[in-house]
């Protein structure tokens, strides 16, 4: 079957299941999972379709506002970081998203996923994960920032401190090496996550390289605390230089 009727094919069987796994495809048109691969990344790359974890689904229509637009903004690098960073998540682990523009890739990445727990305080996130079973979804009390999309203030902050976790998935609105600090821009967000960063086993930043040498204004955690850093290739080497190697993770966005 050639390409053009194949994708026409996986677009037409997401109208009715919403998500295909690579398997399935390949074995309904004969062809091999490389192949089914390729065809996804094709049609993710041109808008049609999105690439997730072990096959793909529809892309949902997004209402418009302020987190929209950031949401928008350096999708394709925030899309292949997540896609790095997803690969190392065990199975069985208890993690924390963050309502950061890049955790909502990510929660779309794990979302076929199964044996995770994902405690956040972000009402994308859970629109995301609250229809798939295979995640055991908790998701933090209290008053709703608008602009953001995600809950804060005590009540989330005393609802998370009772829980363990293996790992806080943080991201950030700078990163300024020069202080080794990374920081909000909310003292309420920045307040939330160093009582979370506390809670977990490691702290994971997830952050594009236009976050790095920026000024921040309310510091949340420190690169000394980071288990590890995520960004793309367009890190300058000498922004590179200042995060011990074994933290920073490359990612080529290319």
């Amino acid at each position: 079957m050639k390409q053009n009727r194949r994708h026409e094919y996986i677009l037409s069987s997401l109208k009715t299941r919403q998500f295909c796994a690579i398997t399935q495809l390949a074995s309904e048109l004969g062809v091999s999972d490389e192949t089914i691969r390729r065809d996804i990344k094709k049609l993710d790359k041109a808008g049609k379709a999105r690439r997730v974890h072990g096959g793909v689904t529809l892309i949902t229509d997004a209402s418009e506002g302020p987190f929209i637009s950031r949401l928008e903004e350096g999708a394709d690098a925030k899309r292949k970081i997540v896609q790095a960073y997803a690969r190392s998540i065990r199975e069985g682990s208890r993690i924390f998203l963050d309502g950061g523009t890049t955790n909502c890739f990510l929660a779309r990445e794990l979302a076929y996923a199964r044996g995770l727990t994902v405690v956040t305080n972000s009402l994308e996130i859970a629109h995301i994960l609250g229809r798939h079973k295979g995640i055991r979804l908790i998701i933090a009390p209290g008053e709703v920032d608008h602009d953001d999309n995600a809950v804060y203030g005590p009540e989330a902050v005393s609802f998370i401190r009772n829980f363990q976790l293996d790992t806080a998935v943080f991201t950030a609105a700078a990163i300024d090496l020069s202080q080794g600090g990374i920081y909000d821009i909310r003292p309420e967000e920045a307040h939330l996550k160093r009582d979370v960063g506390a809670l977990a086993t490691d702290l994971v930043v997830l952050a594009d390289a236009s976050k790095f040498g920026k000024r921040g204004f309310v510091r949340f955690c420190n690169v000394i605390d980071t288990s590890m850093i995520v960004t793309d290739a367009s890190l300058s080497k000498n922004q590179r230089a200042l995060v011990p190697a074994d933290v920073l993770t490359i990612v080529d966005t290319e």
